[in-house]
Protein backbone atom coordinates (compact mmCIF):
# COMPACT_ATOMS: atom_id res chain seq x y z
CA UNK A 1 0.00 0.00 0.00
CA UNK A 2 0.99 3.47 -1.05
CA UNK A 3 0.60 6.24 1.50
CA UNK A 4 2.75 9.24 3.25
CA UNK A 5 2.11 8.13 6.54
CA UNK A 6 0.17 4.82 7.82
CA UNK A 7 1.94 5.05 11.70
CA UNK A 8 -1.05 7.32 12.97
CA UNK A 9 -4.29 6.51 13.43
CA UNK A 10 -5.74 10.07 13.55
CA UNK A 11 -7.49 10.50 10.28
CA UNK A 12 -5.99 13.96 9.79
CA UNK A 13 -1.85 12.24 9.89
CA UNK A 14 -3.25 9.78 7.42
CA UNK A 15 -2.55 10.48 3.47
CA UNK A 16 -3.74 7.49 1.79
CA UNK A 17 -4.53 6.93 -2.37
CA UNK A 18 -8.25 6.54 -3.41
CA UNK A 19 -6.58 3.08 -5.51
CA UNK A 20 -5.45 1.77 -2.20
CA UNK A 21 -8.46 2.03 0.03
CA UNK A 22 -10.29 0.92 -3.06
CA UNK A 23 -8.12 -2.34 -3.54
CA UNK A 24 -10.07 -5.18 -5.19
CA UNK A 25 -13.70 -3.53 -4.68
CA UNK A 26 -13.36 -1.12 -6.50
CA UNK A 27 -11.90 -0.35 -9.64
CA UNK A 28 -10.03 3.49 -9.53
CA UNK A 29 -8.79 4.53 -12.42
CA UNK A 30 -5.22 6.68 -12.59
CA UNK A 31 -6.49 10.52 -12.74
CA UNK A 32 -9.42 9.52 -10.46
CA UNK A 33 -6.99 8.16 -7.87
CA UNK A 34 -6.50 11.28 -5.34
CA UNK A 35 -5.26 11.87 -2.29
CA UNK A 36 -7.80 10.80 0.90
CA UNK A 37 -7.18 12.31 4.30
CA UNK A 38 -9.96 10.82 6.07
CA UNK A 39 -13.09 8.10 4.89
CA UNK A 40 -17.29 9.36 6.43
CA UNK A 41 -20.41 8.03 6.19
CA UNK A 42 -21.60 10.90 7.36
CA UNK A 43 -22.19 13.84 5.29
CA UNK A 44 -22.38 16.81 8.47
CA UNK A 45 -18.50 14.95 9.63
CA UNK A 46 -16.59 15.40 6.22
CA UNK A 47 -13.39 17.27 6.60
CA UNK A 48 -11.31 18.60 3.07
CA UNK A 49 -9.91 15.91 1.26
CA UNK A 50 -12.34 12.91 2.79
CA UNK A 51 -13.57 10.15 0.77
CA UNK A 52 -17.41 10.19 1.19
CA UNK A 53 -19.76 6.78 1.53
CA UNK A 54 -22.78 7.35 0.64
CA UNK A 55 -25.86 4.57 0.64
CA UNK A 56 -29.10 4.55 2.31
CA UNK A 57 -29.10 3.79 6.37
CA UNK A 58 -32.39 3.52 8.56
CA UNK A 59 -33.22 6.85 9.12
CA UNK A 60 -31.67 8.95 5.60
CA UNK A 61 -29.84 7.99 2.33
CA UNK A 62 -26.38 9.21 2.56
CA UNK A 63 -26.89 9.94 -1.55
CA UNK A 64 -28.91 12.73 -0.84
CA UNK A 65 -26.14 14.38 0.82
CA UNK A 66 -23.65 13.73 -1.64
CA UNK A 67 -23.85 17.40 -2.61
CA UNK A 68 -23.35 18.70 0.95
CA UNK A 69 -20.28 16.52 1.21
CA UNK A 70 -18.60 17.77 -1.37
CA UNK A 71 -19.35 21.40 -0.60
CA UNK A 72 -17.31 20.42 2.90
CA UNK A 73 -14.50 19.15 0.73
CA UNK A 74 -14.72 15.73 0.18
CA UNK A 75 -12.32 14.76 -2.75
CA UNK A 76 -14.19 12.06 -3.61
CA UNK A 77 -17.58 9.94 -3.25
CA UNK A 78 -18.25 6.25 -3.60
CA UNK A 79 -22.35 5.62 -3.67
CA UNK A 80 -24.33 3.02 -3.85
CA UNK A 81 -25.15 1.93 -6.94
CA UNK A 82 -28.29 -0.06 -6.88
CA UNK A 83 -32.01 0.98 -5.85
CA UNK A 84 -31.99 4.34 -6.63
CA UNK A 85 -35.27 6.57 -7.05
CA UNK A 86 -35.46 8.64 -9.56
CA UNK A 87 -35.10 11.78 -7.94
CA UNK A 88 -31.50 10.55 -6.40
CA UNK A 89 -30.82 9.44 -10.25
CA UNK A 90 -31.10 12.52 -11.57
CA UNK A 91 -28.98 14.61 -8.79
CA UNK A 92 -26.25 12.23 -9.21
CA UNK A 93 -26.70 13.27 -12.86
CA UNK A 94 -26.47 16.47 -12.07
CA UNK A 95 -23.33 16.34 -9.81
CA UNK A 96 -21.12 14.08 -11.69
CA UNK A 97 -21.73 17.27 -14.80
CA UNK A 98 -21.03 19.71 -12.01
CA UNK A 99 -18.35 18.36 -10.07
CA UNK A 100 -16.49 16.91 -12.80
CA UNK A 101 -13.14 16.78 -11.02
CA UNK A 102 -14.36 14.93 -8.65
CA UNK A 103 -14.61 11.37 -8.55
CA UNK A 104 -18.10 10.22 -8.13
CA UNK A 105 -18.14 6.09 -8.60
CA UNK A 106 -20.86 3.72 -8.00
CA UNK A 107 -20.35 0.56 -5.96
CA UNK A 108 -22.60 -2.39 -5.60
CA UNK A 109 -23.18 -3.54 -1.52
CA UNK A 110 -21.28 -0.32 -0.60
CA UNK A 111 -22.63 -0.58 2.67
CA UNK A 112 -21.23 -4.36 2.98
CA UNK A 113 -17.65 -2.81 1.73
CA UNK A 114 -17.65 0.28 4.15
CA UNK A 115 -16.00 -1.58 6.78
CA UNK A 116 -13.31 -3.49 4.64
CA UNK A 117 -12.77 0.22 2.80
CA UNK A 118 -11.91 1.72 6.42
CA UNK A 119 -9.53 -1.32 7.11
CA UNK A 120 -7.89 -0.46 3.83
CA UNK A 121 -7.56 3.00 5.15
CA UNK A 122 -6.66 2.81 8.51
CA UNK A 123 -3.80 0.06 7.27
CA UNK A 124 -6.02 -2.96 8.43
CA UNK A 125 -5.37 -2.95 11.93
CA UNK A 126 -7.06 -5.56 13.14
CA UNK A 127 -4.36 -7.60 11.14
CA UNK A 128 -1.81 -6.71 14.14
CA UNK A 129 -4.34 -7.74 16.87
CA UNK A 130 -6.10 -11.01 17.76
CA UNK A 131 -9.89 -10.11 18.35
CA UNK A 132 -12.54 -11.80 20.21
CA UNK A 133 -15.94 -11.36 18.77
CA UNK A 134 -18.44 -12.00 21.12
CA UNK A 135 -22.04 -12.55 20.32
CA UNK A 136 -24.99 -13.71 21.93
CA UNK A 137 -28.36 -12.52 23.63
CA UNK A 138 -27.24 -11.91 27.21
CA UNK A 139 -23.68 -11.46 28.96
CA UNK A 140 -21.95 -9.81 26.11
CA UNK A 141 -20.70 -7.00 28.04
CA UNK A 142 -19.99 -8.82 30.82
CA UNK A 143 -17.72 -11.63 28.98
CA UNK A 144 -15.95 -8.92 27.11
CA UNK A 145 -15.47 -6.73 30.67
CA UNK A 146 -14.12 -10.25 32.58
CA UNK A 147 -11.93 -10.89 29.83
CA UNK A 148 -10.15 -7.51 29.57
CA UNK A 149 -9.63 -6.95 32.79
CA UNK A 150 -8.52 -10.41 33.35
CA UNK A 151 -5.91 -9.51 30.59
CA UNK A 152 -4.36 -6.94 32.52
CA UNK A 153 -3.84 -9.01 35.70
CA UNK A 154 -1.65 -11.27 32.96
CA UNK A 155 0.13 -8.17 32.23
CA UNK A 156 -1.26 -7.66 28.64
CA UNK A 157 -2.80 -4.32 27.41
CA UNK A 158 -6.08 -4.81 26.07
CA UNK A 159 -8.86 -3.11 23.88
CA UNK A 160 -13.21 -3.15 24.72
CA UNK A 161 -15.70 -2.67 22.07
CA UNK A 162 -19.19 -2.84 22.98
CA UNK A 163 -22.36 -1.22 24.91
CA UNK A 164 -20.63 0.59 27.47
CA UNK A 165 -17.65 2.16 25.40
CA UNK A 166 -14.54 1.77 23.42
CA UNK A 167 -11.05 2.09 24.27
CA UNK A 168 -8.61 0.74 26.44
CA UNK A 169 -8.97 -1.32 29.57
CA UNK A 170 -10.02 1.58 31.86
CA UNK A 171 -10.74 4.29 29.50
CA UNK A 172 -13.22 3.79 27.50
CA UNK A 173 -15.37 6.37 25.52
CA UNK A 174 -19.13 6.36 24.62
CA UNK A 175 -20.68 4.49 21.64
CA UNK A 176 -24.28 5.03 20.28
CA UNK A 177 -24.56 1.36 19.15
CA UNK A 178 -23.39 -1.99 20.74
CA UNK A 179 -21.37 -2.32 17.54
CA UNK A 180 -20.61 0.84 16.10
CA UNK A 181 -20.36 1.51 12.43
CA UNK A 182 -18.35 -0.03 9.93
CA UNK A 183 -15.66 3.63 9.42
CA UNK A 184 -15.95 3.94 13.73
CA UNK A 185 -15.02 0.48 14.33
CA UNK A 186 -11.66 0.97 12.38
CA UNK A 187 -10.66 4.11 13.21
CA UNK A 188 -11.27 3.04 16.92
CA UNK A 189 -9.22 -0.35 16.14
CA UNK A 190 -6.68 1.88 14.88
CA UNK A 191 -6.01 4.12 17.68
CA UNK A 192 -6.02 1.22 20.16
CA UNK A 193 -3.66 -0.53 17.91
CA UNK A 194 -1.21 2.74 18.04
CA UNK A 195 -1.54 2.85 21.76
CA UNK A 196 -0.19 -0.84 22.33
CA UNK A 197 -2.98 -2.79 22.41
CA UNK A 198 -2.52 -6.37 21.23
CA UNK A 199 -6.05 -8.12 22.00
CA UNK A 200 -9.23 -6.31 21.97
CA UNK A 201 -12.75 -7.95 23.74
CA UNK A 202 -15.29 -6.89 21.13
CA UNK A 203 -19.22 -7.44 21.48
CA UNK A 204 -20.56 -8.20 18.10
CA UNK A 205 -24.31 -7.77 17.57
CA UNK A 206 -26.82 -9.68 15.43
CA UNK A 207 -27.64 -6.04 13.80
CA UNK A 208 -23.58 -5.78 13.37
CA UNK A 209 -23.41 -8.91 11.54
CA UNK A 210 -26.28 -8.62 9.56
CA UNK A 211 -25.37 -5.29 8.03
CA UNK A 212 -21.94 -5.85 7.50
CA UNK A 213 -20.92 -3.30 10.17
CA UNK A 214 -18.03 -5.92 10.99
CA UNK A 215 -16.82 -6.70 7.54
CA UNK A 216 -13.22 -5.65 7.22
CA UNK A 217 -11.83 -7.02 10.91
CA UNK A 218 -10.07 -10.53 11.35
CA UNK A 219 -11.30 -12.24 14.09
CA UNK A 220 -9.03 -14.62 16.03
CA UNK A 221 -11.56 -16.23 18.41
CA UNK A 222 -15.66 -15.85 18.45
CA UNK A 223 -17.48 -16.75 21.62
CA UNK A 224 -21.53 -17.47 21.57
CA UNK A 225 -22.83 -16.94 25.14
CA UNK A 226 -26.22 -17.80 24.92
CA UNK A 227 -29.57 -17.39 22.38
CA UNK A 228 -33.19 -16.69 23.78
CA UNK A 229 -36.07 -13.95 21.53
CA UNK A 230 -34.56 -10.83 21.30
CA UNK A 231 -34.42 -8.07 18.38
CA UNK A 232 -37.88 -10.08 16.68
CA UNK A 233 -38.69 -6.39 15.45
CA UNK A 234 -35.77 -6.30 13.73
CA UNK A 235 -34.77 -9.95 12.48
CA UNK A 236 -38.98 -10.70 12.02
CA UNK A 237 -37.97 -14.78 13.22
CA UNK A 238 -35.68 -16.24 15.93
CA UNK A 239 -34.72 -18.56 12.61
CA UNK A 240 -33.25 -14.97 11.30
CA UNK A 241 -31.88 -14.50 14.56
CA UNK A 242 -29.77 -17.31 14.97
CA UNK A 243 -28.47 -17.05 11.05
CA UNK A 244 -27.30 -14.00 11.88
CA UNK A 245 -25.51 -14.73 14.83
CA UNK A 246 -23.92 -17.96 13.45
CA UNK A 247 -22.38 -15.79 10.98
CA UNK A 248 -19.66 -15.02 13.30
CA UNK A 249 -18.65 -18.54 13.38
CA UNK A 250 -18.11 -19.30 9.60
CA UNK A 251 -15.37 -16.10 9.56
CA UNK A 252 -12.13 -16.20 7.27
CA UNK A 253 -9.92 -15.61 9.88
CA UNK A 254 -11.35 -17.06 12.64
CA UNK A 255 -9.73 -19.74 14.94
CA UNK A 256 -11.59 -20.78 17.59
CA UNK A 257 -15.28 -20.86 18.45
CA UNK A 258 -16.73 -21.53 22.29
CA UNK A 259 -19.91 -22.31 22.91
CA UNK A 260 -21.93 -22.58 26.40
CA UNK A 261 -23.51 -26.29 25.66
CA UNK A 262 -26.08 -25.53 28.74
CA UNK A 263 -27.98 -23.19 26.45
CA UNK A 264 -30.23 -25.16 23.99
CA UNK A 265 -29.87 -22.97 21.32
CA UNK A 266 -25.97 -22.11 21.55
CA UNK A 267 -26.12 -26.28 21.90
CA UNK A 268 -27.78 -26.72 18.21
CA UNK A 269 -25.32 -24.13 16.54
CA UNK A 270 -22.05 -26.16 18.43
CA UNK A 271 -23.20 -29.59 17.14
CA UNK A 272 -24.33 -28.18 12.77
CA UNK A 273 -20.91 -26.67 13.12
CA UNK A 274 -19.21 -29.79 14.55
CA UNK A 275 -20.03 -31.52 11.47
CA UNK A 276 -18.38 -29.15 8.97
CA UNK A 277 -15.98 -26.70 10.58
CA UNK A 278 -12.58 -26.54 10.51
CA UNK A 279 -11.84 -24.12 13.44
CA UNK A 280 -11.33 -25.50 17.14
CA UNK A 281 -14.18 -25.68 19.05
CA UNK A 282 -14.80 -25.50 22.93
CA UNK A 283 -17.59 -26.62 25.21
CA UNK A 284 -18.55 -24.78 28.22
CA UNK A 285 -20.81 -26.44 31.03
CA UNK A 286 -22.06 -29.42 32.67
CA UNK A 287 -23.03 -31.26 29.43
CA UNK A 288 -19.73 -30.68 27.84
CA UNK A 289 -18.28 -33.99 27.07
CA UNK A 290 -13.88 -33.59 26.96
CA UNK A 291 -14.09 -37.53 25.50
CA UNK A 292 -15.58 -35.95 21.85
CA UNK A 293 -13.46 -32.57 22.26
CA UNK A 294 -12.03 -29.78 24.10
CA UNK A 295 -13.78 -28.15 26.57
CA UNK A 296 -14.72 -26.99 30.53
CA UNK A 297 -16.62 -28.95 32.08
CA UNK A 298 -18.13 -27.92 35.24
CA UNK A 299 -18.19 -30.46 38.00
CA UNK A 300 -19.58 -28.55 41.07
CA UNK A 301 -20.87 -24.77 41.15
CA UNK A 302 -22.21 -23.18 44.28
CA UNK A 303 -23.66 -19.56 44.14
CA UNK A 304 -24.02 -16.90 47.53
CA UNK A 305 -23.52 -14.46 49.29
CA UNK A 306 -20.16 -14.24 49.91
CA UNK A 307 -18.89 -15.86 45.92
CA UNK A 308 -19.21 -17.79 43.14
CA UNK A 309 -17.05 -21.09 43.44
CA UNK A 310 -16.84 -23.85 40.69
CA UNK A 311 -15.03 -27.05 40.83
CA UNK A 312 -13.54 -27.95 36.82
CA UNK A 313 -12.56 -30.19 34.90
CA UNK A 314 -11.02 -29.64 31.36
CA UNK A 315 -8.45 -30.23 28.39
CA UNK A 316 -5.69 -28.07 30.24
CA UNK A 317 -6.56 -29.46 33.29
CA UNK A 318 -8.37 -29.36 36.32
CA UNK A 319 -9.34 -27.01 39.21
CA UNK A 320 -11.06 -24.67 41.54
CA UNK A 321 -12.43 -21.17 40.65
CA UNK A 322 -13.58 -18.56 42.92
CA UNK A 323 -14.42 -15.22 42.43
CA UNK A 324 -16.29 -13.22 45.47
CA UNK A 325 -17.17 -10.04 43.32
CA UNK A 326 -19.54 -11.66 41.14
CA UNK A 327 -23.21 -12.64 41.95
CA UNK A 328 -25.82 -14.39 39.65
CA UNK A 329 -25.73 -18.45 38.71
CA UNK A 330 -25.76 -17.05 35.11
CA UNK A 331 -21.50 -15.40 36.23
CA UNK A 332 -20.40 -19.40 36.41
CA UNK A 333 -20.51 -19.42 32.41
CA UNK A 334 -19.72 -15.77 32.16
CA UNK A 335 -16.53 -16.83 33.94
CA UNK A 336 -15.75 -19.81 32.17
CA UNK A 337 -16.32 -18.30 28.86
CA UNK A 338 -13.53 -15.46 29.44
CA UNK A 339 -11.16 -18.41 31.24
CA UNK A 340 -11.62 -20.54 28.29
CA UNK A 341 -10.52 -17.74 25.69
CA UNK A 342 -7.44 -17.05 28.15
CA UNK A 343 -6.60 -20.84 27.43
CA UNK A 344 -7.03 -20.73 23.59
CA UNK A 345 -5.02 -17.86 23.64
CA UNK A 346 -2.60 -19.99 25.26
CA UNK A 347 -2.41 -18.13 28.57
CA UNK A 348 -0.23 -21.19 31.46
CA UNK A 349 -3.69 -22.81 33.69
CA UNK A 350 -3.00 -21.96 36.90
CA UNK A 351 -2.31 -17.98 35.40
CA UNK A 352 -5.96 -17.92 33.67
CA UNK A 353 -7.55 -19.01 36.41
CA UNK A 354 -6.22 -16.96 38.77
CA UNK A 355 -6.51 -13.87 36.55
CA UNK A 356 -10.35 -14.81 36.30
CA UNK A 357 -10.65 -15.36 39.99
CA UNK A 358 -9.59 -11.57 40.63
CA UNK A 359 -12.42 -9.96 38.23
CA UNK A 360 -14.92 -7.38 39.07
CA UNK A 361 -18.81 -6.87 38.37
CA UNK A 362 -19.89 -4.70 35.10
CA UNK A 363 -21.71 -1.69 36.13
CA UNK A 364 -25.53 -2.34 35.43
CA UNK A 365 -25.27 -6.03 35.50
CA UNK A 366 -26.56 -7.14 38.71
CA UNK A 367 -24.68 -4.50 40.31
CA UNK A 368 -25.49 -4.55 44.50
CA UNK A 369 -25.87 -1.30 46.38
CA UNK A 370 -27.53 -0.86 50.03
CA UNK A 371 -26.97 -4.05 52.61
CA UNK A 372 -27.21 -3.48 56.19
CA UNK A 373 -29.82 -2.19 57.87
CA UNK A 374 -31.23 -0.79 54.01
CA UNK A 375 -32.59 -3.29 51.43
CA UNK A 376 -30.08 -5.21 48.88
CA UNK A 377 -30.51 -2.87 45.83
CA UNK A 378 -29.63 -4.60 42.36
CA UNK A 379 -29.51 -2.83 39.00
CA UNK A 380 -29.00 -4.87 35.66
CA UNK A 381 -29.17 -4.39 32.30
CA UNK A 382 -31.91 -7.45 31.60
CA UNK A 383 -34.46 -6.42 28.96
CA UNK A 384 -35.18 -9.88 27.31
CA UNK A 385 -37.46 -12.95 28.81
CA UNK A 386 -34.45 -14.98 29.79
CA UNK A 387 -32.12 -11.96 31.42
CA UNK A 388 -34.97 -10.91 33.53
CA UNK A 389 -35.29 -14.65 34.44
CA UNK A 390 -31.91 -15.31 35.30
CA UNK A 391 -31.40 -12.07 36.83
CA UNK A 392 -34.83 -12.85 39.42
CA UNK A 393 -33.60 -16.50 39.99
CA UNK A 394 -30.52 -15.43 41.31
CA UNK A 395 -31.80 -13.20 43.02
CA UNK A 396 -34.38 -15.59 44.56
CA UNK A 397 -30.73 -17.84 45.97
CA UNK A 398 -29.72 -14.86 47.19
CA UNK A 399 -31.98 -15.43 51.14
CA UNK A 400 -34.36 -12.49 50.41
CA UNK A 401 -37.61 -12.21 52.48
CA UNK A 402 -39.73 -10.21 49.83
CA UNK A 403 -37.83 -9.85 45.84
CA UNK A 404 -39.38 -6.90 44.29
CA UNK A 405 -38.87 -6.16 40.64
CA UNK A 406 -39.31 -2.94 38.98
CA UNK A 407 -39.28 -3.16 35.04
CA UNK A 408 -40.04 -1.97 32.01
CA UNK A 409 -39.76 -2.56 28.27
CA UNK A 410 -39.04 -0.59 25.33
CA UNK A 411 -40.92 0.91 22.88
CA UNK A 412 -40.69 0.69 19.63
CA UNK A 413 -38.87 -2.77 19.71
CA UNK A 414 -40.26 -6.31 19.93
CA UNK A 415 -43.76 -6.35 21.21
CA UNK A 416 -43.70 -10.20 21.32
CA UNK A 417 -41.39 -10.37 24.56
CA UNK A 418 -43.74 -7.75 26.72
CA UNK A 419 -46.00 -9.94 27.74
CA UNK A 420 -43.26 -12.92 27.98
CA UNK A 421 -41.51 -10.72 30.55
CA UNK A 422 -44.80 -10.09 32.64
CA UNK A 423 -45.32 -13.56 33.34
CA UNK A 424 -41.83 -14.13 34.35
CA UNK A 425 -41.73 -11.21 36.42
CA UNK A 426 -45.01 -12.33 37.88
CA UNK A 427 -43.63 -16.06 38.20
CA UNK A 428 -40.42 -14.86 40.16
CA UNK A 429 -40.64 -12.16 42.14
CA UNK A 430 -43.27 -11.69 45.18
CA UNK A 431 -44.40 -7.94 43.94
CA UNK A 432 -44.17 -6.03 40.33
CA UNK A 433 -43.80 -2.43 39.38
CA UNK A 434 -44.27 -1.78 35.46
CA UNK A 435 -42.55 1.50 34.65
CA UNK A 436 -41.19 3.31 31.74
CA UNK A 437 -38.05 1.95 30.11
CA UNK A 438 -37.28 4.10 27.01
CA UNK A 439 -40.55 4.25 25.90
CA UNK A 440 -39.23 6.04 22.72
CA UNK A 441 -42.24 7.11 20.61
CA UNK A 442 -44.73 5.08 22.34
CA UNK A 443 -47.32 5.52 25.31
CA UNK A 444 -46.04 3.78 28.84
CA UNK A 445 -49.29 3.28 29.79
CA UNK A 446 -49.86 0.73 26.11
CA UNK A 447 -46.34 -1.05 27.12
CA UNK A 448 -47.42 -1.28 30.70
CA UNK A 449 -50.76 -2.65 29.68
CA UNK A 450 -48.98 -5.14 26.99
CA UNK A 451 -46.41 -6.07 29.71
CA UNK A 452 -49.35 -7.26 32.04
CA UNK A 453 -51.86 -9.16 29.61
CA UNK A 454 -50.90 -12.38 31.23
CA UNK A 455 -50.50 -11.05 34.84
CA UNK A 456 -53.34 -11.59 37.41
CA UNK A 457 -54.76 -8.29 38.75
CA UNK A 458 -53.56 -8.10 42.14
CA UNK A 459 -52.41 -5.62 44.53
CA UNK A 460 -48.89 -6.95 44.22
CA UNK A 461 -48.75 -5.63 40.55
CA UNK A 462 -48.82 -1.98 39.94
CA UNK A 463 -47.89 0.33 36.81
CA UNK A 464 -45.98 3.52 38.22
CA UNK A 465 -45.75 5.36 34.35
CA UNK A 466 -42.91 7.67 35.80
CA UNK A 467 -39.20 5.44 36.69
CA UNK A 468 -37.94 7.79 39.27
CA UNK A 469 -41.08 8.02 41.46
CA UNK A 470 -41.57 4.08 40.51
CA UNK A 471 -37.61 3.20 41.75
CA UNK A 472 -38.42 5.53 44.96
CA UNK A 473 -41.41 3.79 46.09
CA UNK A 474 -39.91 0.17 45.64
CA UNK A 475 -37.41 1.27 47.93
CA UNK A 476 -39.55 3.20 49.92
CA UNK A 477 -41.83 -0.37 50.95
CA UNK A 478 -38.88 -2.53 51.05
CA UNK A 479 -37.71 -3.18 54.41
CA UNK A 480 -34.17 -4.81 55.44
CA UNK A 481 -33.01 -8.07 54.38
CA UNK A 482 -35.30 -7.76 51.10
CA UNK A 483 -34.33 -7.39 47.70
CA UNK A 484 -35.15 -5.23 45.15
CA UNK A 485 -34.04 -5.50 41.24
CA UNK A 486 -34.23 -2.22 39.10
CA UNK A 487 -33.77 -3.80 35.70
CA UNK A 488 -33.64 -3.12 31.72
CA UNK A 489 -31.21 0.15 31.49
CA UNK A 490 -28.45 -0.73 33.85
CA UNK A 491 -25.45 1.96 33.51
CA UNK A 492 -27.37 4.09 31.00
CA UNK A 493 -27.93 7.59 32.00
CA UNK A 494 -30.47 8.63 29.97
CA UNK A 495 -34.28 7.61 28.83
CA UNK A 496 -35.35 7.75 25.14
CA UNK A 497 -38.43 9.76 25.29
CA UNK A 498 -40.50 11.09 22.17
CA UNK A 499 -37.29 11.11 20.11
CA UNK A 500 -35.01 12.97 22.68
CA UNK A 501 -32.40 11.54 24.59
CA UNK A 502 -32.86 12.86 28.57
CA UNK A 503 -30.37 12.61 31.91
CA UNK A 504 -31.62 10.02 33.86
CA UNK A 505 -29.80 7.32 35.64
CA UNK A 506 -31.28 4.45 37.81
CA UNK A 507 -28.53 5.00 40.41
CA UNK A 508 -28.99 8.50 40.95
CA UNK A 509 -32.42 7.66 42.26
CA UNK A 510 -31.14 4.77 44.06
CA UNK A 511 -28.56 6.72 45.95
CA UNK A 512 -30.69 9.01 46.89
CA UNK A 513 -33.50 7.00 48.02
CA UNK A 514 -30.98 5.07 50.06
CA UNK A 515 -29.63 8.23 51.41
CA UNK A 516 -32.91 9.03 52.45
CA UNK A 517 -33.55 6.08 54.11
CA UNK A 518 -30.62 6.37 56.21
CA UNK A 519 -30.56 9.44 57.42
Amino acid sequence: MNTDSLNAPDENKLVVNLSDIASSLVNVSSHANVKISGIQIDSRKVKESDLFLAFPGAIADGRDFINVAIEQGAAAVFFEKTSCTKKTSVLLDDLKQTYSDIPIMPVKNLAKKAGLLASNFYGQPSHKMKLIGITGTNGKTTCSHLLSEALTFLGKKSGLIGTLGSGLWGELSENENTTPDPVSLQQQLAKMESQGAGLVAMEVSSHGLDQGRVNGIDYHTAILTNISRDHLDYHGSMAHYIESKEKLFSWPTLQYGIFDVDDAVSREVFERLKKHSSIGLVSIGKSTDLKTGRGIKILAAKVDDDAISITIESSWGRGELCNSNLYGEFNVYNLLMALATLLVLDFPFEDALSAISQVHGVPGRLDKLGGGELPHIFVDYAHTPDALRCALTSLRNYGSEKLICVFGCGGNRDEGKRSEMGKIAWKYADQIIVTADNPRDESVEKISKQILTDVPATENTQIISDRAEAISYAISIANKGDVVLIAGKGAETYQEINGKRLEFSDYQIIKSELARRAA
